[in-house]
């Protein structure tokens, strides 16, 4: 038992769909298993995310209301672990209302955990959530390692610690050259990726956000489905082969349908950017079919995956090492 009242306050961007939210549950029992002796709380980031939730009838805090709440509860330490993947301008956001809440009677012992990508405080992230990604990679490329890529898709962020994003694919690139990382809104653009596919004579392609939870920027930005959760040129029809891939054919001219709300934004990710931002007009799965390649994106978000949850996890235990 831990000698002060402590809490844990899991943060992120918010979300909005029901694939998004049912991911949350499994990751907030794994919390609640692994510090059975803490508080837990949620707080979403996106104060956009939080007035959609409450129009729905659903209550959310910012991380200022949730911290000044639990001092109120009387509270003496508080953990926090962002579902973040960088410390990029979210990052930043929620350190402000930490500042702020700080000031308006949040406990007086507070630490946060780190992102899952955090190469200036711990270069040993980047292999380690390399290893994760290389243990869940579609098990139908397994044997094609040669023949078919695999393009991480990230948020990224026009922040210095986007680099991370490059990072990690050099650490990918040592077990496996034909896994690429880019981002919608960083320096890892969708066209050096395709030049580099296309380049290599590789004929298909397995888009795997890298968002923690399947919202928006995952159904639109890349997978190709507009938020009605209709099918657009580029996404085709789900269920085919490995659960939660669309998969689509080559060209862009075939549409399908996917059974899952499309309606939300990542958890860890940023507010949706459009096309000034750095994001293309179409979708990556359309851009990689006009080229004329097959490609299929999976339909999950990092905390669906073991891996991630063990990393976020263990960040979560130093940042309660810390308040020790």
């Amino acid at each position: 038992m831990r000698s002060m009242k402590t809490a844990i306050l899991l943060t992120g961007f918010g979300s909005g769909g029901q694939q998004g939210q049912r991911a949350l549950l499994p990751f907030t029992q794994a919390v609640q298993a692994a510090f059975p002796d803490c508080a837990l709380r949620w707080a979403f980031t996106s104060g956009l995310m939080r007035q959609r939730l409450a129009g729905a009838r659903k209550k959310t805090d910012s991380a200022h209301k949730a911290l000044c709440r639990l001092g109120f509860e009387k509270y003496q330490q508080v953990a926090i672990q962002p579902l973040q993947i960088i410390r990029g301008l979210e990052n930043e956001s929620l350190n402000n209302e930490i500042q702020a809440a700080r000031l308006d009677g949040a406990p007086p012992r507070i630490s946060v955990g780190a992102p899952l990508l955090d190469y200036e405080h711990n270069p040993a992230s980047i292999e380690r959530a390399a290893l994760a990604f290389l243990r869940h990679l579609p098990p139908e490329r397994q044997g094609r390692e040669d023949k078919e890529a695999v393009v991480l898709a990230g948020h990224g962020s026009r922040h210095a610690a986007d680099n991370n994003y490059s990072l990690l694919e050099q650490a990918l690139q040592k077990y496996d050259r034909n896994i690429f990382v880019g981002t919608l809104a960083g320096e890892a653009a969708l066209a050096g990726i395709l030049q580099a596919v296309q380049e290599r004579g590789l004929k298909k392609v397995w888009l795997v956000p890298m968002l923690s939870v399947v919202g928006k920027h995952t159904l639109r930005d890349i997978a190709g489905l507009e938020e009605s959760g209709k099918g657009t040129p580029g996404a085709a029809e789900y269920g085919k082969g490995t659960p939660g891939a669309l998969e689509s054919g080559k060209g862009a001219g075939g549409k399908g349908a996917i059974g899952q709300q499309a309606n939300g934004a990542e958890a860890g990710g940023q507010q949706a950017n459009g096309p000034e931002a750095g994001q293309a007009a179409e979708s990556w799965s359309a851009a990689f079919c006009r080229a004329g390649l097959e490609c299929r994106t999976v339909v999950r978000g990092l905390v669906e995956y073991p891996a991630f949850i063990e990393i976020w996890l263990d960040n979560l235990r130093v940042a309660l090492d810390q308040l020790a």
